[in-house]
């Protein structure tokens, strides 16, 4: 039996490996997020057309039945979010149940993102056997990363 913190026995092929993965459940999720997307789009499609023709022959009408529409979309969403507040009994701990991985899952986006930056960066400035370097890289570590977040700290 190994010991929990052994070095596995093909460690280059264990991290291809994990990138692979990462990238084959980012794709479920990226198809899955194109299916949402297109619901969305049609719903709004089929909810803005109506609207833009009421505003366009009714403009007096249309300020109020605005103004009704955004408070009735308001008034739920913060009644659930006092209500989270008050079970979680005080803000650190409902900042703790609720905002934190929140503002985790937006710093894992932004690091992402600046990589990817600084990738296209070098290959704008002309350096491209960096950039070619640098995009390699990349892509490996961000899909370990895409599976370490799947399997969990």
């Amino acid at each position: 039996m190994k010991p929990a913190n052994s070095c596995p026995s093909r460690p280059i092929r264990d991290f291809l490996g994990k990138s692979l993965r990462g990238y084959a459940g980012a794709a479920k999720k990226a198809l899955g997020f194109a299916a949402a997307l297109a619901a969305v789009a049609v719903s709004s499609l089929l909810i803005s057309v109506p609207l833009w023709y009421f505003s366009s022959r009714h403009e007096e009408g249309y300020g109020l039945f605005a103004l009704l529409v955004t408070a009735a979309a308001v008034y739920p969403l913060g009644r659930k979010l006092l209500r989270a507040w008050r079970e979680a009994g005080s803000f650190r701990r409902f900042a703790g149940r609720r905002l934190k991985p929140a503002a985790r899952r937006a710093a894992g986006f932004l690091a992402a993102a600046a990589g990817l930056y600084g990738v296209v960066l070098l290959f704008v400035t002309g350096r491209t056997m960096a950039g070619v370097s640098a995009g390699a890289l990349y892509a490996l570590f961000f899909g370990f990363y895409l599976s370490a977040r799947r399997d969990g700290p």
